[in-house]
């Protein structure tokens, strides 16, 4: 018997949410192919151990700086999305910092040039118009498939085309391209990264009132 689905409100994070949305996200990214690439020198254990901290950045960043959102289930934060209004990105240098301050630790110091390169990469095919940019969107693996997802991409649309503004992601998930394009996201670039053991990556976007 499959579980119910969950009873789910958006809300934006606040600061002290910042250490449950890097816990959700570290798990929801744990295993996701660019972040297997990146992290190619640290076993699955030592991957999934620093991916909190990894996350608990982006976070930190988003709510101090962008436009994060929060899925709950009750009181229980079940999935985040990190997004970015615009004139918020590209972002400030004190905003990376924040951003970046998860990688620091030393076990992370080998994964530097990986990190900037995929950065690189999505930098240079970024779209050059003001847009709502969704960085980072997770949701606890158990609940993925369960509407969570999809109530953290409509309450952005919503803000995008209220805004009569496109949207804009990346991601590095076949699986995830169908879904985004139910929501009106269009594929804007599919490329493969062969500096990043052939790691596929798409680009994608979402005209304002959706495709």
């Amino acid at each position: 018997m499959s579980a119910p689905r969950p009873e789910i409100s958006v809300r934006p994070l606040a600061p002290d949410d910042a250490d449950r949305a890097g816990e959700v996200l570290g798990r929801a990214f744990a295993d996701n192919p660019g972040m297997v690439a990146v992290l190619a020198h640290l076993s699955r254990e030592a991957r999934h151990g620093r991916m909190p901290g990894i996350k608990r950045g982006f976070a930190r960043a988003a709510i101090r700086f962008g436009e994060a959102r929060g899925a709950w289930d009750g009181e229980r934060l079940v999935g985040a999305a990190l997004s970015y209004a615009p004139g918020q990105y590209p972002l400030s240098m004190r905003a990376f910092s924040v951003l970046a301050s998860g990688c620091l630790h030393p076990s992370l110091l080998r994964a530097a040039p990986r990190f900037l390169h995929i950065d690189g990469w999505m930098s240079k095919r970024h779209e050059k118009v003001p847009h709502f940019y969704l960085m980072v969107l997770g949701v606890e693996p158990a609940l993925q498939g369960k509407g969570v997802g999809g109530a953290l991409l409509r309450e952005l649309s919503a803000r995008a085309d209220a805004a009569r503004m496109p949207c804009w992601l990346e991601t590095d998930k076949e699986e995830n391209v169908p879904i985004y394009a139910r929501h009106g996201y269009l594929v804007v670039d599919d490329e493969v990264l062969p500096k990043l053991g052939a790691l596929r990556m798409w680009t994608m976007r979402r005209p304002p009132g959706g495709a």
